[in-house]
């Protein structure tokens, strides 16, 4: 088995709010103000952690979003549901400046991970990972 194109990079993680994802069927087709408030304390999170450099800005990168439910019902949520959580902490990354944009060519999509059921408050973080080659930013800075 081949080991994922990450394996060995940089990463960091960054804390998200409340104990369970939002749902894409929570904000889809909801006015722009219901949006904004629902994803807020997601973009908030991220922008505090992340501000100031603690990440820098990466070239090519991914974000996976971990959640670790509290019951088995809630491992049971829909993958692709759950990206409605991922698109606004990508967005908050971009305005912190941690990542140079998130369009195809430095973004690579990544799956979900919903983790087993804790029996504990449920846990939702996110995991940034550097996809930048060492060898290609280096001769591309000098």
């Amino acid at each position: 088995m081949t080991a994922p194109i990450w394996a060995g990079a940089r990463r960091w993680t960054l804390v998200l709010p409340g104990v369970k994802p939002l749902s894409t069927n929570e904000v889809y087709g909801k006015h722009w103000a219901v949006t904004r408030r629902l994803v807020k304390p997601y973009k908030d999170a991220i922008l505090q952690q992340a501000t100031g450099g603690r990440i820098p800005k990466l070239e090519r990168f991914t974000v996976v979003l971990h959640y670790a439910p509290t019951t088995a019902r809630g491992a049971q949520r829909d993958l692709d549901n759950i990206h409605a959580t991922l698109k606004p902490c990508v967005d908050a990354l971009k305005k912190v400046g941690a990542i140079v944009d998130d369009n195809a060519a430095r973004y690579r999509p990544s799956v979900p991970v919903i983790h087993p059921p804790t029996g504990k408050p449920g846990r939702l973080w996110l995991e940034v990972i550097d996809l930048t080659d060492p060898a290609t930013t280096e001769k591309e800075t000098t």
